[in-house]
């Protein structure tokens, strides 16, 4: 049995196209999205309406409750604040209420999924290295928690080295040990790969691998631009940073 799990499309509709078409060719019994829908891009109403349509195991990210109104967005760098105030424009009162809707976290078998980190979801915590990692492993009891939020595929293991991910290859992970693995992004990655990227577990063969696509970059590009919104939330998506 495959578990597709995608995080951070940011209102990438173009990237969301083509990532919906590569987890149907895996035909996985089972989807979770790991939040932030919305925020940076210029379409979050068509991604709203996919995702809904596409699963209903999602969790909220930061950006998802920023445009809802359920954290402070005095934190965010402008350019995200200026994205998330006018994607509010941008979205009708269902739209918001479902972000409202969305919960922290969601369990299934011996997994968990959150969007930042199972301390304090609602903290918005990044795990960016083994320290940060090697805290969060004592605020969850299953063999496996997935995330999101740093836009950085890897795979932190509980007393272990952490696994750097070549793409579209399965690493096969020791039913013994405990694990973080983050997704990556679909709409907006960060590790110097401008490629989407979601992940597949295979629960028989206890694997997991990163998958990666090229997607149109430069109609994503010109969309934001065109929507008036900072021009650095366009050009970045061509580096991946």
């Amino acid at each position: 049995m495959k578990i597709a799990v995608l995080s951070d499309i940011h209102s990438n509709y173009d990237a969301y196209k083509k990532a919906f078409e590569l987890i149907k060719d895996e035909k996985p019994e089972h989807i979770v999205m790991l939040g932030d829908i919305v925020g940076y891009g210029a379409e979050p109403h068509l991604c709203l309406k996919a995702v809904k349509n596409l699963t209903q195991n999602i969790v909220a990210g930061n950006h998802d409750y920023g445009v809802a109104g359920l954290t402070s967005i005095d934190y965010f760098n402008t350019p995200a604040r200026i994205a998330i105030e006018w994607t509010r424009k941008q979205l009708n009162k269902d739209d918001i209420y479902f972000l409202r809707s969305l919960p922290l976290s969601f369990r299934f078998d011996d997994f968990l999924f959150v969007h930042s980190s199972p301390d304090e979801p609602s903290s918005w915590t990044y795990i960016f290295d083994e320290f940060e990692a090697r805290v969060q492993f004592r605020f969850f009891k299953e063999r496996i928690l997935f995330v999101g939020h740093t836009h950085i595929p890897i795979i932190w293991v509980e007393n272990g080295d952490p696994i750097w991910l070549m793409p579209n290859i399965y690493i096969e992970l020791n039913r013994g040990k405990r694990y973080i693995i983050n997704v990556g992004s679909i709409g907006q990655p960060r590790d110097g790969d401008p490629r989407g990227a979601f992940g597949v577990f295979d629960m028989d063969k206890w694997g997991f691998k990163i998958v990666r696509f090229e997607y149109d970059i430069v109609e994503a590009h010109d969309k934001i631009k065109n929507a008036g919104l900072p021009t650095v939330l366009a050009e970045r998506l061509f580096i991946g940073k």
